[in-house]
């Protein structure tokens, strides 16, 4: 029995990395604050959510780790 709340996440990451250009593991990176993206990257990340740059990377949310899988959730209840 495998940990939804993981594998929701992984393919959060394989999405988002495939959609970006990236490897899984710089998003996941970013996701839990080990890096800052380029840019280039952030306007991507954004694209693919639907959201502007602001809303993702300079709100109260981006504040906390794993922003990124918050996002993810949000978009998919709608």
């Amino acid at each position: 029995m495998g940990n939804k709340m993981y594998d929701s996440k992984k393919n959060l990451y394989k999405e988002l990395a495939s959609y970006c250009g990236v490897t899984e593991r710089y998003i996941r990176m970013i996701d839990q604050k080990e890096r800052i993206p380029s840019m280039r990257i952030a306007r991507k990340i954004a694209q693919f959510f639907e959201m502007g740059v602001d809303d993702i990377f300079f709100s109260n949310k981006s504040n906390l780790k794993f922003f990124l899988a918050s996002c993810w959730f949000e978009r998919n209840q709608k």
